[in-house]
This record gives C-alpha cells, structure tokens and sequence, in this order.
C-alpha cells in the first residue's frame, strides 16, 4: 500500500476531516475541530513529503507542483470510495499538503437536517444562492445536496466550475456535466463565460473569487439560471458587502441593483463542536430575498440586513442567534461555544440567562418546597 493511502485510511479510522503534512513534524489530523500528531508515524523529511506528492500524481503532479509552488488537485485512493480535496504548498523552501476528506456518498439536504428554505432555493428557475462561511464550515457539503436535491426531483442540465472537484455527482434525472480548473478549464471566469453556450439550467461555481466572475455569475443568474456559489464571509450583510465592495465605486450602485433583483438567498454556516467533544453541529443564518431585503439592498442599507433577518422567520429566514440558541438549548453545544460563535453576543448572553431563570421558575413552580 502507498504510504499516502496508509496515512489516509488511518485518518478515516480516526474520524478525522483533514491530513496536515509537513517537514520537520509528523502527519498532524483534525478530528472535530482539534490537531493531534499521528504518535506511530515518524517525523517526515523534505524527502518524504515530496514522495508523498509523487504517490498521488507522479511525475506530472510533481512538475506541475515545482512550476507553480502551489496547487488545488483532488485525489482518489486506491483503497477507499472516498476522494480527497488537496493543497500543495511551499514553506521556507519545504513542500507541504494539506487534504480533506469528501465522502463519496453525497448526503441529501434531509439528512443534514436543514432548513426546508434550503429546498426553496435548490428549485428556484433563476437567480443567484450563496453559501458563505470560513474555510472548513461544510459549504461545500450543503452545495452538494442542493444539487442532489435537484438531481434527484428535476430534469435540468448542471454545469459545475470546481477548483479543485470535490463531490462526484452521477446523473440520476439530470445531465451533469462538472469540470475543474487547470485540467478542464483556466478560471471560473473563463469556464463561467463558456457556460452560458452550453445550454445550462443550473450553474454551480465553486468560489466567486474576483469581480469578473462575480459579474458573469450575477449576469448568468439575470438571464434565466439558477447560479450556486460560495463566499469566505462570516455572516449575510458581510456577504453582500463583500461582492458590493470588490468592485470599483463607480460600479457600485449598478451591481447593488442587479444583486437586489437576481439574489434568492444567502446561507451563512459555521461548524461548532457539539458538547459530547466528539462530532460537530451546523449552525446556519439564512437570508431570503424578500422584496424589503431587496429594498435594502437597492438603497445601500446593509447594517440593516440582520434586524430584517431576526424579523423574518415567517419568510424561511433564520438568525445565526436563533440557530446557536435552539442548538444550545437543545444541549447540542456549550454556552462558552454559542456565546463564542455569535456576532450579537450580547443579544445571547442574555436570552440564555432569561431561558436559565425560566427553566429555574418553572422547576420551582413544578417542585414546591
């Protein structure tokens, strides 16, 4: 067995989500949030981390590597069904890899237990979805139910623009046609350009990293597709003014018009470590672009988009406070992490004091001396 697949099955027994390889250490996973060394390894050399890289591309993969210095390419072991999102880099002129796990078997948006607002926007005819949140927040794996969801309800043709592919869709009712940069295409705004040719209902692109592609994508959302996407920001308001923001001040208010007419909605997630230590819980703030939200958006009001948010629950919308108090109460996750993950900590630091006193009252009420 290749000692790249050796350290990868090791980290399928550990649970882990992510493989850390670097000189000077030994492989280092991530299991529910937290770094530990694997003990029965040794220390890795500059030698043996280049090998590594070698295991999985040959000699093409290692060119490409010492061309470019670093790398987005997926890979798939010989001995697991699951395939593995990875990262080569160069530190103080030593190779390094990171890789992540993507389960072969995609979960459905029921599984996951979300938000049926989720499915609303997977069938949406047109229009722009974003999933937002830090790296590592599982964006990728709610996009990939999305897109299960329409595979499996409806006929459409889904191209997907990937840096690099993570999960592999089969056709069920949909034709699927996913392509990834530097192997298939150059960039996303080339691949997103040529997309529109090729006859596509549903256009998913895996990060909308720069203002042409941000223009393309809310162009190709104008004209008749449903365009999935994903953002590295924190929360809805932080996601609008970020696309607002990335272009130039003369453009601005034309691309706040565009975005108040083609956003569906925006699904903010983070992952927080539930309470047991083992496994974590998706914490999700989402936004539904209802015409009041359009409003603010049109107007430039975006401090305002969280208040909307709290309002409104009769829309499908959820605030990122709400989902860390319910989850808290729930007892999925401790107060010191829902209080960490807020960004109204305030707000929650006191509903739980007033859940505490309640719950209190009621025991007393309940149980009289």
């Amino acid at each position: 067995m290749k000692h790249i697949d050796k350290l990868l099955l090791e980290m399928t027994e550990k649970r882990s989500s992510d493989l850390h390889i670097k000189v000077g250490r030994r492989p280092i996973s991530r299991v529910d949030g937290v770094l530990a060394e694997f003990d029965d390894e040794p220390v890795l050399t500059d030698a043996a981390v280049r090998e590594l890289i070698s295991e999985m591309g040959g000699p093409r993969l290692v060119a490409r590597f010492e061309d470019e210095n670093e790398l987005d390419v997926s890979y798939k072991p010989d001995v697991q069904p699951d395939r593995y999102r990875v990262n080569l880099f160069m530190r103080m002129g030593h190779p390094g890899i990171v890789m992540r796990q993507i389960p072969r078997k995609v979960k459905s948006l029921d599984e996951l237990g979300f938000s049926r607002t989720l499915k609303t926007f997977a069938h949406q005819s047109q229009g722009l979805v974003l999933l937002t949140g830090p790296t590592g927040s599982g964006k990728s794996t709610t996009l990939a139910a999305m897109v299960r969801e329409i595979n499996e309800t409806e006929s459409k043709h889904i191209i997907t623009v990937e840096d690099p592919i993570e999960f592999v869709h089969d056709d069920i009712r949909c034709l699927i046609n996913q392509r990834e940069i530097g192997i298939d295409t150059t960039s996303f705004a080339e691949a997103l350009r040529r997309a529109l040719r090729q006859d596509p209902d549903v256009i998913l692109v895996g990060e909308m990293r720069d203002a042409e592609t941000m223009k393309i994508a809310t162009q190709a959302a104008e004209t008749g597709h449903l365009v999935l996407s994903t953002l590295h920001t924190n929360d809805a308001k932080q996601s609008v003014d970020r696309i607002v923001n990335t272009f130039p001040p003369e453009e601005q208010l034309q691309i706040r018009l565009k975005l108040s007419v083609t956003l569906r909605g925006i699904v903010s997630q983070s992952l927080v470590r539930k309470a047991s230590g083992t496994g974590r819980v998706c914490i999700q703030e989402v936004l539904v672009n209802t015409p009041f939200i359009s409003e603010l958006i049109k107007k430039g009001e975006i401090a305002r988009i969280d208040d909307a948010i709290r309002e409104g629950a009769a829309h499908g919308m959820i605030a990122k406070n709400q989902s860390l108090f319910e989850s808290w109460k729930r007892g999925d996750i401790t107060e010191e992490d829902a209080v960490s993950f807020s960004n109204r900590p305030t707000d929650l630091k006191l509903a739980i004091r007033t859940a505490k006193f309640e719950e209190k009252e009621k025991a007393r009420y309940e149980n009289p001396v």
